[in-house]
């Protein structure tokens, strides 16, 4: 038989179990979703890189996901470091010796960024090899060379006149 003290000392611990139980469980679940979203923001930024990385010209969404990584990856100083030596080298004139640096240290920056996110058995080599189709590629070059020549054309022409079709 229980004492009044012993019976008193059940049931409160009976309702402070039934109060703490969901409080630890929200917690819980809240901290787990804080650390999905920053682990899907690590991922999403690596595959935005790793899609982009020699994609000619290269689009926005590769120049916003450097732009993240300061964030993204704030407490991994490997990664920034690298970043930060390969925003240096992106910064100077693209002569041939500089873009070779710049090739390497993407390679670098994308090799540490997936060893930090588990893809251990990528390689450099893998980052070597991108595909893009050369139809595509000459369809961006010839995109490029009729702007220039447009651009060319009006800077040089005084008046220009435009005709309808009846005239």
């Amino acid at each position: 038989m229980l004492t009044q003290a012993q019976a008193f000392w059940l049931q409160f611990t009976n309702v402070l179990v039934a109060f703490i139980g969901p409080v630890v469980a929200v917690i819980i679940t809240i901290w787990y979703q804080k650390r999905a979203a920053k682990k899907a923001a690590q991922m999403n930024l690596f595959m935005d890189l790793v899609s982009f990385r020699d994609y000619s010209p290269l689009p926005w969404q590769y120049f916003v996901a450097l732009n993240r990584i300061d964030v993204v990856f704030h407490k991994q100083l490997g990664i920034r470091r690298l970043w930060h030596e390969y925003y240096d080298l992106i910064q100077q004139e693209q002569v041939p010796a500089i873009v070779t640096l710049v090739k390497e240290k993407r390679i670098a920056l994308l090799s540490e960024i997936g060893k930090y996110l588990g893809y251990r058995n990528i390689d450099q080599i893998f980052f070597q090899r991108y595909y893009q189709p050369m139809g595509h590629y000459n369809q961006i070059v010839n995109d490029y060379e009729i702007k220039q020549e447009l651009l060319r054309v009006l800077k040089k022409t005084e008046t220009l006149y435009i005709l309808g079709k009846n005239e």
